[in-house]
């Protein structure tokens, strides 16, 4: 990133320091996922069984850096307003890949291409907005590792292998004001970080978010409590809600600059293109 050289290999996994919270780089890779039906037939009766299935709706993958700068974006607990689980830029510290070749680029067993940027953000749509109905495990199951990033190149992301079915409740076709949603899944299993954030946006820009930590929950309702976070008079054209299941890892780099390497399912309670 702002080093002449080129690293090639990485030192492997280091825990964090305590006391140290603030990083230098962030790489997410992230699945979102939406519920699609699988039609089976009863081999004894011949009936035709529908079941609720996880299916893919989009790969995102995303590189910040800002040396000395980067923060945790889950909070510890409850519900922060303000909050932001998908930055779209590395903040006002954000640094170029000093004698950066091109871009960043990423690859796993089955794909790779360029994460394009500037400025200390580099990110790409890796499906090209392809939505499916493939099991998302398909994707998480391979690390995906960055490649042309300076002191960054090789490292890598957690693999998944259990993609929880999340179903939400409490709103027709789009979510209104004031609508009570409850989101349930039955086991965050191999995801230790569980969250939720909700994105009230217009013209493709959040105007508001809360993101809460339900680490170690199976549901959560959007109560008054809850909206009463927000801005009853602010007009929006959407409120989205994502329920994120999340692995996160710290790894130090051999010039001593920590990577934040973060894999995640990420459903989503309304699509919207």
């Amino acid at each position: 990133m702002f080093l002449l050289f080129l690293f090639s290999c990485n030192t492997g996994k280091t825990i964090l320091e305590d006391g140290v919270a603030q990083f230098d780089a962030r790489f997410i890779s992230e699945v979102f996922t939406w519920t699609c039906e699988d039609y089976i037939e009863d081999t004894e009766s011949g009936d035709i069984i529908v079941e609720t299935v996880v299916g893919t709706y989009g790969h995102e993958l995303s590189l910040a850096y800002a040396p000395g700068s980067l923060e945790d974006l889950l909070p510890d607990s409850g519900c922060i307003y303000g909050a932001e689980m998908f930055p779209s830029d590395a903040g006002a510290s954000g640094s170029s890949l000093e004698n950066l070749q091109g871009f960043p680029q990423w690859s796993n067993s089955i794909d790779g291409g360029e994460l394009q940027g500037a400025f200390g953000y580099w990110s790409v749509d890796a499906m090209s907005s392809e939505h499916s109905c493939d099991v998302p495990g398909s994707i998480l199951q391979h690390p995906v590792s960055l490649t042309n990033a300076n002191q960054f190149s090789n490292f890598s992301t957690e693999i998944a292998t259990y993609v929880p079915l999340v179903t939400f409740t409490g709103f027709e076709s789009v979510i209104s004001w004031d609508d009570e949603v409850t989101a349930s899944w039955e086991s965050s299993g191999e995801w230790a970080r569980v969250w939720i954030e909700m994105q009230r946006t217009k013209d493709g820009d959040v105007y508001e978010s809360v993101v809460c930590n339900v680490t170690g929950e199976s549901s959560y309702t959007l109560d008054s409590d809850f909206w009463g976070m927000l801005d009853p008079d602010l007009v929006v054209e959407h409120q989205n809600i994502y329920v994120g299941f999340e692995k996160r890892e710290m790894e130090k780099t051999v010039t001593d600059e920590w990577i934040e390497l973060i894999t995640r399912s990420v459903a989503v309670a309304v699509i919207q293109d």
